[in-house]
């Protein structure tokens, strides 16, 4: 549904606008322009919650929707984020749009006939704005798994006043069997120094990406974070301005916000989880309240390390981390000396991985892996342990360049405790130009 007023909207005494229902061959969106001002009181709402891709469908990258392929388990749908599912062997649909730009509903849960559709698509371009109602484009709560938050894309060029609540949250489920949504994507750009308006923190407290939370609060089923980016367009360029990753709880989910590429700021909060490789912040990077970074697992093919680059400063509050435990060369695979990963060979006996020393045999007779990596610039993660299937993997592997650095928390690439043989632990490569005060701990244990 497409919108276009040379004046203003005014949405008072219980108003509500939105659009249809999004089907499995139709998406709906509602794409409002208003030459003058935007104004929704607080009895009334812009709503497009769970009108977004129905059970089953997702994104198909191009504006329209396909059928969920490749997923298993009672998953949530995925969007910002990725959606949770009841085990850890489950697989999501893959989380897709744009950070800065937003252009698309959120999925609907993996194909359950009692689940909810993500919610919904709205994009306001307006003059001057003023929410003391609601912009929600939520997925609704369900006995069954979840969808994902929707999209929400907003530019205000003139006076801002947000008392009330702009959200795309992912669907609880009050059912512990099934998968919650994620959160979806929401951009508000507007320019901070005209009139009174907000600054961005201020404005951040009225937006919201959480994802969804199932019965029981576990790990595994809850919905990742989505996304919320605040542009403000007086100091900020296009595509450089703040990140919030904000799951609005105090306990980790085991499904994660994928985010690469660059971002001006970026703030991790409230048990997030952010799954990384390549990232620039250009300006400041934060992980606070219980959140954490790391990346997927290696296998026996592909190896993943994280390079973050920080302009500004980056903090790790306590009882936050990055944490690669246990995410470096899987068992009877170490590193190939060319940033690959090989199978160990002219090993015998059960033996702990090598990395930066030698891991430890339960034979004086045993042969283990030889040690590799530099001391001066470590580049890979830590050798998983001599084959064994109850064993562990090596610790996984980050280099941080950062201008300052605050470290109260925590940067991990141990390997974990087994009670069979256990990998070596990791690499870690910190380079910091400028302050640096670190009272937290920085380890890659075996």
């Amino acid at each position: 549904c497409t919108l276009s007023l040379a004046r203003d909207l005014l949405l008072t005494s219980t108003a509500v606008l939105t659009h249809d229902f999004t089907t499995t061959t139709t998406v709906y969106r509602l794409d409002i322009t208003v030459g003058g001002e935007t104004n929704i009181d607080n009895t009334s709402s812009i709503n497009v919650d769970s009108r977004g891709f129905p059970l089953g469908y997702t994104s198909n990258g191009s504006g329209g929707v396909t059928a969920q392929t490749g997923v298993s388990g009672n998953c949530g749908g995925s969007h910002g984020g990725q959606g949770g599912c009841t085990q850890t062997t489950s697989v999501h649909t893959p989380p897709y749009d744009s950070i800065f730009e937003p252009a698309d509903p959120g999925a609907g849960a993996f194909l359950t006939s009692t689940g909810t559709a993500g919610g919904g698509y709205v994009k306001l371009i307006t003059n001057h704005l003023t929410i003391a109602g609601i912009i929600s484009a939520n997925s609704t709560a369900s006995a069954a798994s979840t969808g994902a938050g929707g999209g929400i894309w907003i530019i205000a060029a003139g006076n801002i006043n947000v008392t009330g609540t702009v959200r795309a949250n992912g669907g609880g489920s009050v059912n512990s069997f099934h998968g919650a949504g994620s959160g979806g994507r929401v951009a508000f750009k507007y320019n901070a120094s005209i009139g009174s308006n907000p600054t961005t923190a201020a404005l951040s407290a009225q937006l919201q990406a959480f994802g969804g939370v199932p019965a029981g609060v576990t790990t595994t089923n809850r919905g990742a974070a989505g996304t919320v980016y605040i542009e403000n367009t007086a100091v900020h360029a296009a595509n450089d301005g703040v990140v919030y990753v904000d799951n609005n709880t105090s306990s980790n989910t085991l499904q994660f916000t994928e985010m690469s590429g660059s971002v001006g700021d970026l703030y991790v909060e409230n048990a997030a989880s952010l799954l990384l490789t390549t990232l620039v912040v250009n300006r400041d990077f934060s992980l606070t309240g219980s959140s954490y970074v790391t990346h997927s697992e290696a296998t026996t093919s592909s190896v993943f390390r994280i390079n973050l680059t920080v302009g500004g400063t980056t903090t790790i509050e306590s009882g936050s981390s990055i944490n690669l435990d246990g995410k470096g060369f899987p068992l009877g695979y170490t590193s190939n000396g060319l940033g690959g990963v090989t199978a160990q060979t002219g090993v015998s006996g059960n033996c702990g991985g090598s990395h930066g020393g030698q891991g430890g045999c339960a034979l004086t007779t045993s042969v283990h892996t030889p040690p590799y990596d530099s001391i001066f610039e470590p580049a890979d993660p830590g050798a998983g342990a001599h084959l064994n299937s109850t064993g562990t993997a090596g610790g996984g592997y980050v280099k941080l360049t950062t201008n300052h650095l605050t470290l109260a928390g925590t940067i991990s690439a141990n390997s974990i405790a087994s009670a069979a043989s256990t990998g070596a632990g990791g690499g870690i490569w910190i380079i910091a130009t400028g302050n640096i005060n670190v009272t937290g701990t920085v380890r890659a244990n075996g």
